[in-house]
This record gives structure tokens, sequence and C-alpha cells, in this order.
């Protein structure tokens, strides 16, 4: 069901945009992270959230790697 029916707002970001560590997907072919919120402006918040703290992770392994 479309999330427009549901009431919601769904985003699909392009493959590799959020990394996959820690998920499970129900289907490996298709399985992708998104974000479903009630607005346009919400799920752009989450995104933007999503995309930093991989970002932090990313640097913070680098610097244990360094250490």
């Amino acid at each position: 069901m479309p999330a427009a029916l549901c009431g919601v707002v769904g985003f699909k970001p392009s493959y590799g945009r959020i990394p996959h560590s820690g998920v499970l997907p129900l289907n490996w072919t298709v399985g992708m992270v998104g974000v479903l919120a009630g607005t346009v402006e919400d799920s752009l918040i989450v995104l933007v959230f999503l995309i930093q703290t991989s970002l932090m992770l990313s640097v913070f392994e680098n610097l244990l790697d360094i250490l």
C-alpha cells in the first residue's frame, strides 16, 4: 500500500546514502533503508540525522584504526 494512502510520506534514498550495517532486510534484492514520516520536512530531518550519524561513526572508526 502506498505511503500517501496511509497519510505518511515515504522516502527511499539512493543506494549507499545510508549504510546498511545492522539492518536485516526481508529480501536482499530490494531491502533498503528508508524513512517514513508525517511530512516531507520531517523525512528530511530524519535523513539528515541518519547521514550525519553515519559520517560521525565512520570518522570515529577511522580514528580507532589510527590509534
